[in-house]
């Protein structure tokens, strides 16, 4: 029976400060035991003794202090939420916050509605992970500059996954104000991620699934809103608990990503079990893979867990691959063909993947191949079926994967 309530260990020096938040939280109905600690060196101990669900950690007087407790927490307790709390808010803070592990970012003096929203979203975490033994995998396709083809490769790999596999894909745009991925998919979207956050306390996840969009490739579709301006509503606050949400329901969700490192961007590159990073043999792009895989590394990013993609590789005019690898500092792990461009473009425009449209085609055998190359097995597809007379490319995909 998954729990209504969830026990709270407050962290802050300041007395008054913690009561505050204490009596807050106290008027939340789905909040059980409130503990607060104002002596932090006791901190690891009392959080062995409780085993909280949440805790509330203040970075005030110290904010480094505070930051390395957060960070041991983190590592010593990964199963209990963070939340931490500031009188000051700075992006840097907030970043740095996140990087060690903070779900939340409360500012100070505390406000309600923030508390509870918060709260409530640690509960539907919560429940989920209790009701759901079993998640999906994130892979983040992102594009070390604009223009090397991120979409185009996410939503094949998507098409390539579902035809394959036989499970259930979702492909999530996540450029929320000029995303156009549903457009390679010739999907209409009934409703965006800015309806499933405006509407997180009431939906039904079972009719979420059922009433996203879906392409003739059988990849379900969800993005952004309508209105350009309405995606400001959308908060890196948002980007864990939709992916709650979404893990139990897809065995697969492919996250187009926009090519930038704000705050919304990061938290879908934390939350991915897997990075697709894309980049083109050219000067510029490998100029910027180079400081994203740099990035990456200061962000803390597993090297098996960011995979260097060279899309349109044309074997006699690239720059030599050694050079290459070494220039970036990361291997790439695979090169994808150069398509003709007028045969993309028509995939493009008549809303079909070159995966499905194109399956023997040069472009779609190598997407197949390198999927291929991930260690790891899929489930077998049922007798019978026409998928089961194919060859079998994804035998060994993503090993750390198998169920």
């Amino acid at each position: 029976m998954m729990k209504q309530e969830l026990s709270i260990l407050i962290l802050d020096t300041d007395e008054p400060t913690a009561s505050n938040l204490k009596l807050l939280l106290a008027e939340i109905r789905e909040v059980g035991v409130i503990v607060t600690m104002t002596d932090l060196s006791m901190a690891l101990k009392q959080i062995k003794k409780s085993d909280p669900d949440v805790i509330v950690l203040s970075l005030y007087p110290s904010e480094d202090l505070s930051l390395k407790l957060a960070e041991k927490i983190s590592h010593a307790h990964p199963h209990c939420m963070l939340f931490v709390t500031a009188p000051k808010a700075s992006p840097e803070l907030i970043i740095r916050a996140m990087r060690l592990g903070a779900r939340e970012f409360w500012l100070q003096p505390f406000r309600s509605e923030e508390v509870k929203n918060g709260i409530h979203a640690a509960l539907r975490l919560k429940n989920r992970s209790e009701a759901c033994s079993v998640n999906g995998k994130v892979i983040s396709v992102f594009g070390v500059k604009g223009g090397v083809g991120a979409t185009t490769i996410a939503v094949n790999l998507a098409v390539a996954i579902a035809q394959r596999t036989l499970k259930d894909v979702l492909l999530l745009d996540a450029d929320f104000q000029l995303g156009h991925a549903g457009l390679y998919l010739n999907c209409k979207p009934k409703f965006s991620v800015l309806d499933i956050i405006n509407n997180f306390n009431n939906i039904d996840p079972g009719l979420l699934k059922s009433t996203l969009a879906k392409s003739s490739s059988e990849v379900s579709f969800l993005g952004g809103p309508a209105g350009i301006e309405e995606a400001d509503v959308i908060k890196p606050a948002h980007v864990e608990p939709l992916l709650s949400l979404l893990r139990p329901l897809f065995d697969y969700t492919i996250v187009d990503t926009r090519p930038v490192f704000d705050e919304i961007n990061i938290r879908l590159l934390d939350e991915a079990d897997l990075i697709l990073a894309v980049a083109n043999f050219d000067v510029p792009s490998i100029y910027n893979a180079k400081r994203c895989i740099d990035l990456f590394r200061r962000l803390g990013y597993d090297r098996d867990k960011v995979f260097l993609i060279m899309n349109r590789y044309v074997a006699h005019e690239v720059l030599d691959l050694e050079a290459v690898e070494n220039s970036i500092g990361h291997p790439v792990f695979w090169r994808i063909p150069n398509q003709e461009y007028g045969t993309m473009i028509r995939s493009i425009n008549e809303g079909m993947p070159m995966s499905q449209r194109m399956p023997k085609g040069r472009f779609s055998v190598s997407l197949a191949e390198m999927l291929d190359r991930f260690n790891g097995n899929l489930d077998a597809v049922p007798a019978g079926s026409a998928a089961a007379n194919r060859p079998n490319r994804l035998r060994k995909l993503l090993s750390t994967w198998s169920e």
